[in-house]
């Protein structure tokens, strides 16, 4: 299955493991374009009441990719990175990934 045709976070993207309930990753990911692939269930929803929340914007909802080459991968089983994860300009999510697991902020 094509990752934009999944409609749920239950299902995952190919090949990625799960790190928490919205959030996966997978090592040379996105067809080999990131050595390191994190994957975000993406709500635009979630983002309601902050102060960037544009009620105009695109309303996609489904799983995102991203490649962490701005972060130091600290290790990779389990899987660790620094600094913090932040996705800024889509829902907002924002933790951290360390032992394996995500840790929300």
């Amino acid at each position: 299955m094509y990752w934009a045709d999944i409609t749920t976070p239950e299902t995952l993207p190919e090949g990625t493991t799960r790190l928490g309930p919205l959030v996966a990753w997978e090592k040379d990911g996105f067809d080999g374009n990131y050595p390191i692939c994190v994957w975000h269930w993406c709500d635009h929803h979630l983002w309601a009441g902050r102060d960037h929340y544009d009620e105009h914007r695109d309303e996609y909802i489904g799983w995102t990719p991203a490649g962490a080459g701005a972060h130091d991968v600290i290790s990779l089983d389990p899987l660790h990175l620094e600094p913090s994860v932040y996705w800024p300009d889509c829902c907002g999510m924002h933790g951290f990934i360390r032992d394996g697991q995500w840790v929300g902020v």
